[in-house]
């Protein structure tokens, strides 16, 4: 409970505070189940034996994410004065493959599209998003986070919010501004501060 308090004050979005609390609490489940001592009291060889566990079950994208919170974990544990020693100082960080991730070719992009197709707002709405996605190369979260406020159509940027509360203008082209604009002309009024409503009316 500490430590995510720490975490909240650090202003750190819900998602990277949920990473960070659900790496302690499996790691919280595998020690009661091998009974393991306390957090305070695990040495380098206890995180060993759960990462070596975690081998058969996680894929190492994933080992990699839950090192590095438990190392922000312990971290804390040291500056809080818990512990003495931080034992993940000893442990290297699981090794994550290079590999080249597939992307949609023309074919691909074109049959999104035609699925987007229709005069609805909610067909406008996908369009656009899907527009916006391979302009811009935005991250799913930061398109989502949008305000209305964000969206300067006259010169045809976005300003959207990242990792560490990071914002950034990115420009569109004009035929995402030209899909975006057609949206929000129809685009219920439901909400009149977020840019994306759902099917439901409801913010996205």
């Amino acid at each position: 409970r500490s430590f995510r308090l720490t975490l909240r004050a650090e202003n750190l979005k819900d998602n990277t505070l949920r990473i960070y609390t659900d790496a302690v609490l499996r790691l919280e489940r595998f020690r009661i189940e091998r009974g393991m001592p306390p957090f305070t009291a695990m040495t380098a060889e206890h995180i060993r034996e759960y990462f070596g566990w975690m081998q058969g079950v996680n894929a190492p994208a994933t080992m990699n994410q839950r090192y590095r919170s438990l190392k922000r974990f312990y971290r804390w544990l040291l500056e809080e004065g818990e512990i003495r020693e931080n034992p993940m100082l000893r442990l290297r960080p699981p090794r994550v493959p290079s590999q080249i991730k597939e992307h949609y070719g023309t074919e691909a992009l074109q049959r999104v599209l035609k699925a987007c197709g229709g005069g609805s707002w909610s067909a406008l709405r996908d369009r656009a998003a899907v527009l916006i996605l391979l302009d811009t190369g935005v991250r799913a979260s930061e398109l989502m986070g949008l305000r209305m406020e964000d969206v300067n159509m006259d010169e045809q940027s976005l300003k959207v919010t990242g990792k560490g509360s990071k914002q950034r203008l990115v420009p569109i082209g004009n035929t995402a501004a030209l899909a975006l604009d057609k949206y929000l002309r129809k685009r219920p009024a439901t909400y009149a501060d977020c840019v994306w409503v759902s099917t439901r009316r409801e913010r996205w």
